[in-house]
């Protein structure tokens, strides 16, 4: 199995390929009076076809009787005109001929598309070996013409020997990204794109913290800074940097920095001190608050999130250059709690779960559960079978100075996967969640009563929910639409 880094690598490389190879004729280097046939993939003038043609062409035609015609060559210039250009030896044929010869295959005759060299035509011989067919770009044949490679003017040709090819190629390629982790020895303090009881809205950053003391972010990759520093009152000030792959890294939460908009940054280098933010509504306690504001090196998409009843823009993923960082902080085990005994399988992972609420309640419809009452109809219940009940908990390791938890959720009757309220169907209507706390009693963690029709699926960080007596221990309590009340403790 590849390695994520051999992976990207391979991206990198092939969209690289893909944007400096021939697309069309914009990129077409040919002799001086002619222009780039796609059709017969030579170049031409309005009489004629210019090589070199492949070895199996040259072989038809002197098969076909047409002489030395189909071997005779004759200077052309590339790179400005008969007087000024640089003179290259190349076969030339009658564009009938050429056509007729040629075939009407995807590429000439006896060559074939391969992938190797990125879907360019190759032809193999036992002679030549094997040969790559352009035309090139003037980018590729200046690093063909230069050393190390040194390949004179034949890297004017649109025919090169494959091992020329990759030599250029590798030689064109830009280096794989060097992601330096924005918060040296830094972990979560909070993570993106989850729902918390502070705001309605996701949030949208990826918070990162250290226990060196003073904390001091870095810039993830080399650039350039493209806006700020701008002071945001309380939140503090915030840059922004545009990566050489055109990722945008944006920073929050920082004393005021000593860089300026339009300042380049090496990878790994400072870009500000974390210490007096922010101060208000943004947060509590010194911490980069990172966001990443475009596809860039990883070509992804946008996400979403449904926190308050309506779908909220995340922006994009900032920890994918740091995987690890994510498995090293909650580094626990991931339990998964079925109908209270401990199962093998998995649940799906918070960023997986479709629909995600946090503390929303309609006190006149549904009110905190004293699992003591009677409300007339039945006092709280132990979960039945009937009842398909997933709970997942990951915690940071002790020892970090931020302690905080992670709670993942789903339920539905076995027989109703996606909790539809029909008049035949039983479903969920209402749940919460509650953290037990010092004294043995329950607070609630979040409720949410308007399930109808809607899948019970819930994402949490604890750290902004849980009371800070908690035990740990917790319940969820759920109650269908007949009015009966579940409970399942953890």
């Amino acid at each position: 199995m590849k390695k994520q880094s051999d992976v990207a690598s391979t991206k990198l490389a092939l969209a690289f390929i893909a944007a400096i190879s021939f697309s069309g004729t914009a990129l077409a280097l040919c002799p001086w009076n002619t222009s780039y046939d796609s059709g017969l993939n030579f170049c031409t003038d309005a009489n004629n076809a210019y090589g070199p043609f492949t070895r199996a062409m040259t072989n038809k035609c002197t098969s076909d009787g047409n002489g030395s015609a189909c071997t005779n060559t004759l200077n052309v210039y590339y790179n400005g005109t008969n007087t000024t250009g640089t003179a290259v030896l190349v076969q030339r044929w009658g564009k009938s001929l050429a056509q007729s010869i040629r075939g009407t295959a995807d590429c000439p005759l006896g060559s074939t598309r391969s992938a190797n060299y990125d879907n360019r035509c190759v032809e193999a011989t036992s002679q030549f070996g094997t040969e790559v067919y352009g035309v090139f770009a003037q980018s590729w044949i200046d690093a063909c013409r230069a050393a190390p490679i040194s390949g004179g003017n034949a890297c004017y040709l649109n025919r090169w020997a494959a091992s020329i090819y990759t030599s250029v190629r590798t030689k064109l390629t830009p280096a794989g990204p060097n992601w330096a982790l924005p918060m040296p020895n830094g972990y979560p303090s909070s993570d993106w794109c989850v729902c918390r009881n502070i705001g309605t809205t996701p949030h949208i950053g990826w918070d990162l913290v250290n226990n060196a003391g003073t904390m001091q972010s870095v810039a993830a990759e080399s650039g350039k800074i493209t806006r700020g520093p701008t002071l945001n009152g309380g939140c503090g000030w915030e840059l922004e940097l545009t990566d050489r792959f055109g990722t945008v890294w944006y920073y929050r939460h920082m004393n005021r920095p000593s860089l300026v908009n339009g300042q380049s940054v090496a990878a790994g280098a400072a870009m500000g001190i974390h210490r007096d933010y922010p101060s208000s509504s943004c947060g509590s306690g010194p911490h980069l608050h990172l966001e990443r504001l475009s596809k860039g090196y990883f070509n992804d998409n946008s996400v979403s999130k449904n926190c308050t009843g309506t779908l909220k823009s995340c922006n994009f993923d900032p920890r994918k250059a740091w995987p690890s960082v994510r498995t090293a902080v909650y580094a626990d085990p991931l339990k998964l709690i079925q109908n209270d005994a401990e199962v093998d399988t998995k649940m799906p992972t918070d960023e997986e779960i479709s629909i995600n609420r946090s503390c929303r309640v309609n006190p006149n419809s549904y009110a905190s559960v004293d699992t003591n009452q009677a409300d007339g109809r039945q006092t709280v219940q132990a979960l039945p079978s009937s009842i398909k009940l997933t709970f997942n908990i990951e915690r940071t390791p002790e020892g970090l100075s931020f302690q905080t938890s992670r709670y993942a959720l789903s339920a539905h009757f076995v027989d109703n996967p996606s909790n539809q309220c029909s008049a035949k169907d039983n479903c969920i209507v209402a749940w919460q969640l509650d953290a037990q706390v010092a004294d043995g009693s329950y607070q609630r963690i979040f409720i949410d009563n308007a399930l109808r029709n809607t899948a019970a699926e819930m994402s949490v960080e604890s750290a902004y929910c849980t009371p800070a007596n908690a035990t740990g221990k917790a319940r969820v309590i759920l109650q269908d639409k007949l009015g009966n009340k579940y409970q399942a403790e953890f």
